[in-house]
């Protein structure tokens, strides 16, 4: 990976300014990935959502995939006509937003779409998930079954692992600790806890730095770790 990986809590864009400060600069171009949502009207609604935040944000174009149908034209929300599938050539940032973190595992595995992103992240390109995709960033989203169902029943919920062996927690609150320590007890892994008003930032070199306004945690089978905001740390 040589791609920045920007990990959102799950709150709103104003909760994460910080993050999408940098996650967003100013004239990047950002394609959408909605597709922790089943159906299309609410595919669409998370499109139109994102369009309208990224634009305030100062970013320069967003395409929205409502689809994962290879060569499937992908309409343009907010504008007339189509745009044909192109892959992410000249894409800055591939956003992935929240809702079901099962739905999104099996669209994405089901349509082919986990190598077109790390080729994306091997070119230098930068991946933004909040809620269900800062929880598909991480090694595996078993853990969001507390939160959402799993409908689609899924049996391998192995997921990106951009997070060097880590877990990732969005919507951290104090009294999810001892569920998320059991968690990493079972599982061998450490999980990092992203509260609404945070984010974290996992450079190439295995650092991460989380950007607030709150602090974030590390959670093992022995301690938790505070990791305050501005602070580097090494993953591995």
């Amino acid at each position: 990976m040589t791609g920045l990986v920007f990990l959102g809590g799950g709150g709103s864009e104003a909760d994460e300014a910080a993050l999408w400060a940098e996650a967003f600069p100013a004239g990047s171009r950002v394609v959408v990935w909605p597709f922790a949502h089943r159906a299309a009207v609410d595919r669409r609604a998370a499109g139109a959502w994102a369009t309208t935040a990224l634009l305030a944000n100062g970013v320069a174009d967003v395409d929205v995939w409502a689809t994962t149908e290879p060569g499937v034209d992908r309409p343009r929300l907010g504008e007339p006509g189509a745009r044909g599938r192109r892959g992410l050539d000249g894409v800055d940032v591939v956003a992935v937003p929240g809702g079901n973190t099962f739905d999104l595992l099996q669209a994405l595995r089901e349509a082919g779409l986990f190598d077109l992103l790390h080729a994306h992240l091997l070119g230098g390109g930068s991946l933004y998930g909040g809620s269900a995709g800062a929880v598909l960033a991480g090694a595996d989203i078993d853990l969001a079954r507390a939160a959402d169902p799993d409908d689609v029943g899924t049996t391998d919920t192995r997921s990106l692992d951009l997070v060097h062996g880590h877990d990732v927690l969005p919507h951290w609150t104090d009294d999810q600790e001892a569920a998320a320590r059991r968690h990493s007890r079972v599982t061998g892994r450490p999980v990092l806890a992203i509260p609404e008003r945070g984010g974290v930032v996992v450079a190439p070199d295995g650092t991460a730095r989380p950007v607030g306004p709150d602090d974030v945690q590390v959670i093992t089978a022995e301690r938790t770790v505070r990791r305050a905001v501005g602070e580097e740390w090494w993953l591995r």
